[in-house]
Parts: C-alpha cells; structure tokens; sequence
C-alpha cells in the first residue's frame, strides 16, 4: 500500500471577533482508495507565517507519495528534516508536522478499521 496523492485546501474559519483564521486540510490518498484527513492549524495570526500552498503542497508530494503510510517513524523523521523545531510558538513547521501526522494516522486507522483513539490505544474514560 502506498501514499498515491496530497491535496491541500486552505479554509477560512471567521471569529466571533470577524477575523478570519486561515487552515490548511491536508488529504493523503491511497491506491486502495483509502483517504486520511488532517488539519494544519491556524497560519494566519501573523502575515510572515503564511505558507504558499502550492509549494507546500507540492513539497509534500515530494516526501509523501511512495511511501507506506504505516510507515510513521521514517516519515515523521523525514517531515522534521524538511520542517525542522524552530522552538518558537508561531513555529509553521509544527503546523505542517501535525497536520501531516493527523492525516497519517486518520489513514491508518481507516485501514486498520478502528477508530484513532482506538490506533492510539484506546480512550481513557474514567468512572
């Protein structure tokens, strides 16, 4: 199984203040026709932490497409390479990285057919 594609569509979600937060949905899809769904959150509180979706996107391809979804260690090892800890709050590289994360783990529960809170060991509900 392989990582065939990567889509990105940026959204706009307004605030009850009329500011409007820029996202990112990254869809990671398969050749077995599976699709994993994750969110980069919030690119928008300042104007130099924007991303060029269509760089990024692309970029992403790059790394992506080929691999085995299941395949977290080496991916996330290579998405830190590429999107390394700045250790600063408005870090984009973190963005990026849990997006891309969330989407990987949305896909491998899929195909597993469990939930991610299941993939992740369950949920720890207390009595």
């Amino acid at each position: 199984m392989k990582i065939t594609d990567v889509k990105l569509t940026a959204i706009g979600i307004p605030r009850l203040t009329g500011f409007v937060n820029k996202h990112v949905i990254i869809q990671l899809f398969t050749d077995e026709g599976a699709e994993g769904i994750g969110e980069m959150s919030d690119f928008s509180h300042l104007p130099k932490y924007s991303v060029d979706i269509f760089d990024l996107e692309n970029t992403l391809k790059q790394i992506l497409v080929g691999k085995n979804p299941f395949d977290l260690a080496p991916i996330n090892t290579e998405l830190n390479g590429n999107f390394p800890e700045a250790m600063y709050y408005y870090e984009k590289g973190s963005f990026i990285r849990n997006g891309v994360d969330t989407a990987l783990y949305d896909l491998c529960a899929k195909l597993t057919g469990v939930s991610v809170s299941d993939l992740l060991g369950g949920r720890n509900v207390k009595k």
